[in-house]
């Protein structure tokens, strides 16, 4: 096999930077790139002289020079100096694209100073504009703080209840409730409670439901109010009591709404707490009673899982009763696969491909017809049809190219021709015999096709020349200002040649996801062209290079793997937030960051916040690949499943798990999460891969 362009990553650039320094051409230009370059080194007071001087009305970025004044003079705690280098902006600037910020931060700062009088219209109009929902939940906070300390608490308690029954499940929402003055009616003692629960605070949930459910005013909403309550005992670990209260619903309540939703609850406390049978019991009764619910099929998909789990073979009539009664159902594509795979580790290949035909007929999505095609051809490889199974991986790569079981499929077909005998790859398989890309597909991307200036061309099309100035500056010396001043120029309707060049500007400013955002939506306008090429390096970028480059080559881990880690987790997104509180870059928990950070990396300060930082989220993400990798013996598969599900929940399940069969072990990890971020993240390792390297490559390397 031919060897294939390594492409250092360090080195991966679509673009040529102009000759000239923009700094030079454009009034204020130097002074500001100073002031940013002693900002950056936390020189607060010698950089807001710079600004000061890159405020001057002459300059083409004084708005933003005033704006990192006062960025600086809140990091030297002068106050009076901030609100005046926002005043400034605002009455000066009125075209800037940071003006919004800046009137949410001087209504910040003049609320601080107890100025409400003054801060109150500034803050209004500053709600009007913000896009954010986040800001506009947070500025409705503040106006109610407002007015509160004016002494009108009606307009506060109006504010408090928009947020309490808008955005129950925010730390505003939160902070809201002990704001109000009254929570008076049933009806509001039911929206406070479902902020204490969207919050996990079910304490308090509980001490306003109690009493809510034998309100004998407000029977319409005892239903409400014992859902509710079984949430709030169920979140306080009183699991037994929870069962318990959504019988009541069930008892008192037969042909309410939640009568589905509390059989199912039950069910699933049954369940966890191993009382099987009482839990299939519970779980037909939703099938039986309330057929077209959306919680049948999911009810049967969880009889059929306690069925395997005790060996029982009424896993396979509850599967035939998911594919009859709900054939378009997630639940459906888990039922046929999951079939399909026992029949086929069973080696009853005939029946098996009878359960993937099944499944192809369905018809229901991309995801299962590739899934359905591919276990079709290891049903025929397994039973000894070699050419039918190597039709059938051709069908899979041609139609779902860019799929986990192409992907898959090209490997198998790799060692077909070796004359490999491959009906069954362990497990613990090297990742280059079970995974391979189209060669065919890689190719260099021209540096010399396309400068920076060029791309920006359409963004800049109908700007005065101070305003052209103004944008190749922030550009070209990749200030994070570049991004605001790209939207703001950028008209709402825009073509496609404006938004690949804004893509590819944001590619070079760093703004990851939003280049990826657009580039999605480019992926099928430019076709067969050099664009489509570095769109696909846009939607797969080597994000961070310098960052990930260093903690690569520290701890042994393929960059590219980890640039896949990182873009399922977060999409590149800095500051994204999960459920469970994962957070950054590579979706790290914060208990796991202290861990990782001082008992590892010997770092004795750590914040949740520093989770948010590229440099802190990628070095810790990087050390913990590599001690999953020492944990599971380098094998990359265990190492995204225990990334995923932990270290613990993977090793108990593993004893019992069919490792024989690479693709039987993925189908058989129990948790479907962990299932589906499996083939994810090996997708996108793939298409790394293909795009930028043919083995594993140390950043850095060459």
């Amino acid at each position: 096999m031919r060897t294939l362009l390594l492409i250092s990553l360090l080195n991966v650039l679509i673009f040529i930077q102009p000759s000239y320094a923009a700094d030079e051409i454009i009034p204020g230009g130097r002074e500001f790139l100073e002031g940013v370059k002693l900002q950056e080194a936390g020189e607060y007071t010698a950089s807001i002289e710079q600004y000061r001087a890159a405020s001057d009305i002459y300059s083409v970025v004084a708005d933003y020079a005033l704006y990192r004044m006062a960025q600086c003079a809140v990091k030297l705690q002068d106050n009076t100096l901030a609100v005046s280098a926002l005043e400034n902006l605002i009455d000066r600037h009125p075209a800037s694209p940071v003006r919004n910020s800046a009137q949410v931060q001087l209504g910040l700062a003049y609320f601080e100073a107890g100025e409400f009088a003054r801060a109150l219209p500034v803050i209004k109009a500053a709600l009007s504009k913000v896009s954010s929902s986040g800001e506009a939940t947070a500025l409705k906070l503040v106006l109610a703080k407002i007015f509160l300390e004016k002494d009108d608490p009606d307009m506060s308690d109006s504010i408090c209840w928009q947020l309490i029954h808008g955005r129950p499940a925010t730390a505003e929402a939160l902070e809201a409730v002990g704001m109000v003055r009254r929570v008076d009616t049933p009806e509001k003692q039911i929206a406070v409670a479902k902020v204490y629960l969207q919050n996990k605070r079910g304490s308090e949930a509980f001490a306003l439901l109690d009493a809510l459910v034998n309100n004998p005013d407000a029977p319409h909403l005892k239903p409400d109010a014992l859902l509710y309550l079984a949430q709030a005992v169920s979140l306080n670990g009183q699991k037994r009591q929870a069962a318990e209260i959504y019988q009541r619903i069930i008892d008192e309540h037969p042909a309410h709404r939640f009568v589905p939703t509390a059989l199912y609850s039950r069910a699933e406390i049954f369940r966890v707490n191993g009382s099987l049978d009482d839990a299939l019991s519970e779980y037909e009764r939703v099938v039986m009673g309330f057929p077209s619910h959306s919680l049948s099929s999911q009810a049967l998909r969880q009889r059929a899982r306690i069925f395997e789990k005790l060996a029982d073979p009424r896993e396979y009539a509850e599967y035939e009763r998911i594919l009859r009664d709900y054939p378009r159902s997630a639940a459906a594509f888990f039922a046929a696969e999951h079939w399909g795979v026992d029949l086929y580790l069973a080696k009853d290949f005939e029946k098996a491909q009878a359960v993937f035909d099944r499944l192809l007929r369905l018809n229901q999505s991309a995801d299962a017809n590739a899934a359905a095609l591919f276990w079709r051809a290891k049903c025929l490889l397994g039973a000894g049809d070699s050419d039918g199974a190597r039709s059938a991986f051709a069908t899979v790569i041609a139609r779902y190219g860019d799929s986990y079981q192409a992907f898959r499929a090209r490997a198998i077909l790799r060692l077909l021709e070796a004359g490999a005998l491959v009906y069954e790859q362990p497990y613990s398989a090297d990742w280059n015999s079970l995974f391979a890309v189209d060669e065919t597909q890689i190719r260099f991307v021209d540096a010399a096709g396309e400068t920076i200036i060029d791309a920006v061309k359409p963004l800049i099309e109908g700007l005065d020349e101070k305003a052209m100035q103004r944008l190749q500056f922030l550009v070209v010396n990749e200030l994070p200002e570049a991004k605001l001043e790209l939207e703001f120029a950028s008209s709402a309707e825009q073509d496609s040649e404006t938004q690949y060049a804004l893509a590819l500007v944001l590619y070079q400013l760093q703004a990851y996801n939003d280049s990826l955002r657009i580039a999605s939506t480019l992926s099928t306008v430019f076709t067969d062209s050099p664009r489509t090429d570095r769109i696909r390096h846009f939607l797969y970028p080597v994000a961070y290079p310098h960052i990930l480059g260093a903690s690569a080559s520290r701890y042994r881990i393929d960059p590219l793997f980890a640039l896949a880690v990182m873009r399922e987790e977060s999409h590149f997104r800095e500051t994204t937030v999960s459920s469970s509180d994962a957070c950054g870059l590579m979706q790290i928990l914060p208990r796991t960051g202290k861990w990782l950070a001082q008992d590892h990396l010997g770092l004795p300060s750590f914040e949740r916040s520093d989770l948010f930082l590229p440099s802190v989220n990628i070095e810790l993400g990087s050390y913990y690949l590599r001690y999953l990798l020492n944990k599971f013996g380098d094998n990359l598969m265990l190492t995204a499943a225990a990334y995923n599900w932990g270290e613990t929940n993977l090793r108990n399940w593993m004893e019992g798990a069919p490792k024989q069969d690479f693709d039987a072990f993925v189908e058989s990890i129990p948790a479907d999460e962990t299932r589906r971020y499996i083939k994810k993240v090996f997708r996108t390792y793939a298409i790394y891969r293909g795009l930028y390297s043919s083995e594993p490559l140390g950043l850095g390397a060459s």
